[in-house]
């Protein structure tokens, strides 16, 4: 529009604007009218507005739009039409439970049909008060920035019964997905340099012998066994699209590709720097090509990669489509400067998107395979971009060759990889958004600069990795790559492709051409689309006779076949399953001070909470407490399921809170759940294992649970139930 038309217009639209301003007061019965014939009011912040990343040459100034934050691989869900609720407080990261469902309430994507002519595109922006903030080329999505006033609910009714439009969706938020298990530090239990059970697994720490990639075998095959000094840095490189990077850590040096790109504002605008504030992507690219025989940490799948980062997730771990469009596109623009074959995406989310499908297709036309995580859900649902026809979905293992709880079942589970307790680096500095008092928390990092992590997240790293071994060695790319990958794996569960572990947990010395026999058994655990079994369930499969894990439950004779919970020899099928809820028994305070409730009600879930005040630990509150009971000793023998119930709550928006079991067996605290995004609401839970159940349980039948709350300011843990439910 010219400035003339403009001048012209403006008068008619604030006559407009005064009658009906006038008519609905007079309505409504009030007579008060106020125009305004400044510009554009500044809106309220939203959600993401008080947490952003500091304004600096790193970091892009806050946006206008407001997003919600999360916690640990990328998350939408049904009902994205829905607007951001504002934060509790200035500074609160709202909980990982607001991301769901959200958008940019701001902005929206469209697509124009074949044939527009950009003067047709021009009038319909005109039309709609909409202005062009960017447009995704390889896509040909534009994203629009709505008038003041203007719903994305009700602009997108409009949108779509409009003839020039073949495409409107909203900006929809998506954040890494919270892990299903606690971080825990290096020396807590396992370190960085001794528990790397991912890359060679000789049973340590209760684990199945050889139930890794077979890294060491692979590291041969590259030459790099014999080396004295730090191996060194090849000429290809890995595609990250996260949180950032911390190129400064002492395992990543020389790593990570500069300079380095973000978008975080929601346009899919690129600008300069990818500063890792929240510590999820340093942890992914540490995986992939963390430095080797430097005498420091750990070591990567493919040591001799570099990282090519582009940020599209901030300090909250959340991010727009058309942010991580934009990384995408420019990591496969990239791909001959760089040699990237392989783009590794530790996110996804239950809603498809037309810019987020277009980007895979585009890496997919370009020569570039994206690996995405199945999904930390633990269910059958299937998650974006992972579920895309041109994108590998990778589940999750644990140290025993088992399929991980936590890890998404479905057809479109490809391969597997090792994704429980993997030790990888972090940022040394603190991450995460903005609290109260402007420091930042919440977010991954340790003054050591490791710890280990669980999810589908860590586990595509592994898988992106040994492709891109694959890549740079043999030169293949699209579908040659991905057939490739789909035959560098050792087959767990059923035979061929199932909806648990794919093809298999892939192989790195597969992948460049070695022999490695695989020694372990296939596991597998009952599918998880119910928490419930069924009389048709499958018993868990006991690992073989040679490479029992350390535990106190009886083992089958070397000779034997795994035990049997059938009634009888004869029956194959497996007898319907009793189960029996056990309510606490004694609960121990390790941290704090009870101030409110009995243990006694615990059982009952009726509000009356037993709440304990936590006690300052160093720059922290900590509240840590443990509940106890026990079931008959001789259940050990028979137990096919273990199940905790939780429901509860903290008394402070923000704070962290993490469930722990105890594992007789390894002699430590097992996380279960963790949130650095815990809410005043009450939260249920459920955890339930089908695994190797009696190492939950000690020899006299006792079982605990942990619940540890930790905060910046003073915190209570609010505990309504706990319920401990064994099935023989």
């Amino acid at each position: 529009m010219s400035s003339r038309e403009e001048s012209e217009m403006k008068p008619w639209k604030r006559r407009a604007a005064m009658l009906a301003a006038c008519l609905l007061a007079l309505a409504a019965g009030v007579i008060a009218v106020s125009v305004s014939a400044a510009g554009p009011r500044k809106l309220t912040r939203g959600a993401s507005d008080a947490q952003r990343l500091p304004a600096t040459a790193h970091t892009p100034a806050p946006a206008s739009g407001s997003r919600a934050g999360g916690s640990l691989a990328l998350r939408s869900a049904p009902g994205a039409e829905a607007s951001l609720p504002a934060p509790a407080r200035r500074g609160a990261p709202p909980g990982a439970a607001q991301i769901r469902g959200r958008h940019d309430p701001r902005r929206v994507l469209i697509r124009f049909r074949s044939g527009t002519s950009a003067a047709e595109r021009a009038a319909f922006r005109r039309e709609t008060g909409a202005t062009l903030e960017h447009r995704l080329s390889p896509e040909n999505i534009d994203v629009l920035r709505l008038p003041r006033g203007r719903s994305v609910d009700a602009a997108l009714a409009r949108y779509r019964g409009d003839r020039r439009i073949a495409l409107a969706e909203p900006n929809r938020i998506y954040a890494i997905q919270a892990p299903p298990n606690d971080p825990f530090f290096p020396g807590n239990g396992a370190s960085a340099s001794s528990d790397l059970w991912n890359l060679s697994n000789t049973g340590q720490a209760g684990g199945l012998s050889d139930a890794d990639i077979d890294a060491p075998e692979a590291y041969d095959r590259l030459g790099l066994g014999a080396s004295t000094a730090p191996w060194p840095t090849a000429n290809f490189a890995v595609g990250v699209v996260d949180t950032g990077i911390d190129a400064t850590h002492p395992d990543l040096t020389g790593k990570a590709i500069q300079p380095c790109s973000s978008a975080l504002a929601g346009t899919g605008t690129l600008i300069s720097g990818c500063i890792d504030d929240q510590g999820h992507g340093t942890h992914v690219a540490g995986t992939i090509a963390a430095v080797g025989n430097n005498g420091k940490g750990i070591v990567g799948v493919a040591p001799e990669a570099r990282i090519y980062a582009c940020k599209a997730l901030d300090s909250t771990g959340s991010g727009y489509d058309a942010d991580i469009a934009a990384c995408m596109n420019d990591i496969v623009d990239h791909r001959d400067t760089y040699h990237i074959g392989v783009l590794s995406m530790s996110l996804g989310g239950t809603q498809s998107s037309a810019a987020l499908s277009g980007a895979v297709d585009y890496a997919w036309n370009h020569g570039v395979l994206v690996v995405a995580a199945a999904g930390n859900d633990g269910n059958t649902s299937v998650e974006y971009p992972a579920g895309y026809a041109h994108a590998v979905s990778v589940g999750a293992t644990d140290r025993n060759d088992g399929h991980a709880s936590f890890s998404n079942v479905n057809a479109d589970v490809e391969v597997s990889a090792p994704g429980v307790g993997i030790v990888s680096t972090v940022p040394t500095y603190p991450t995460g958004p903005p609290d109260s008092t402007g420091q930042p928390n919440g977010g991954i990092w340790d003054p050591s600069g490791y710890m280990a992590l669980d999810g589908t997240s860590m586990a595509t790293p592994h898988a992106a990795a040994v492709a891109a071994l694959i890549a740079w060695q043999t030169g293949k790319s699209g579908q040659a790559l991905r057939d490739a990958l789909d035959a560098s794996v050792d087959d767990l569960g059923a035979a061929g492709r199932d909806s648990q572990f794919g093809f298999g947990r892939v192989n790195a010395c597969l992948a460049l051409g070695g022999g490695c026999t695989y020694r372990g058994a296939a596991a597998s655990t009952p599918p998880l689309a119910s928490t419930t079994p069924t009389g048709t369930s499958s018993p868990t499969p006991s690992p073989p006779a040679t490479a029992p894990p350390a535990s106190t439950a009886p083992s089958p004779a070397p000779t034997a076949p795994p035990a049997s919970t059938a009634p009888s020899p004869t029956t194959t099928a497996p007898a319907t399953p009793v189960a029996r809820a056990y309510a606490p028994t004694r609960f121990r305070v390790l941290s704090g001070t009870a101030t409110a409730g009995s243990v006694r009600r615990l059982f009952a879930n009726d509000s009356s909470r037993l709440e304990i005040a936590g006690r300052r630990s160093g720059s922290s509150y900590v509240s840590d407490s443990y509940a106890v009971t026990s079931v008959p000793p001789a259940a050990r023998a028979t137990l096919r399921r273990l199940s905790v119930d939780y429901d509860g709550n903290v008394s402070r928006a923000g704070s962290g809170l993490r469930l722990l079991v105890y594992d007789w067996s390894a002699r430590r605290w097992s996380s279960v759940y963790v949130t650095t995004r815990a809410a005043t609401r009450d939260r249920s839970f459920r955890w339930s294992t089908t695994r190797l159940p009696a190492r939950f349980l000690s020899s006299a039948g006792e079982i605990r649970l942990r619940i540890r709350g930790s905060s910046r300011g003073s915190i209570r843990t609010r505990t309504d139930l706990v319920r401990f439910t064994a099935e023989y």
